[in-house]
C-alpha cells in the first residue's frame, strides 16, 4: 500500500518526550500506525535497518519506556483493540 512505502521513507531524527516531560530524547522515526500490516511494515523497516522499536500508546508512561534514543517508536495511538488468536 502506499501507507506501507511511506513508512520505509527515511526520516531524520526526531524528538520525542513522555508524560512527564523528562525525558527527552532524539529517536530516528515515529511511525503511527493504524492496523497489523502497518505494524508488520514498521517492524520490517526496523529490523532492515537494525534499529531498536518501542511502542507508544497513549504516552502516559512517565519514565522514558515509550522511548528508544536512535530508534523508532511505533505510535499505535489510534488502535483501540486488541486482538489474539490464541497460538
Amino acid at each position: 500500500s502506499n501507507r506501507a512505502t511511506a513508512i520505509q521513507s527515511e526520516i531524520s531524527q526526531v524528538s520525542v518526550d513522555d508524560a512527564s516531560r523528562l525525558n527527552s530524547a532524539m529517536v530516528r522515526n515515529v511511525i503511527k500506525v493504524r492496523n497489523r500490516e502497518e505494524i508488520q511494515v514498521a517492524l520490517k523497516y526496523a529490523r532492515s535497518k537494525s534499529l531498536k522499536v518501542a511502542i507508544a500508546g497513549k504516552r502516559h508512561s512517565m519514565g522514558g519506556q515509550t522511548i528508544i534514543p536512535d530508534g523508532i517508536v511505533i505510535d499505535m495511538n489510534s488502535m483501540n483493540e486488541i486482538n489474539f488468536d490464541g497460538e
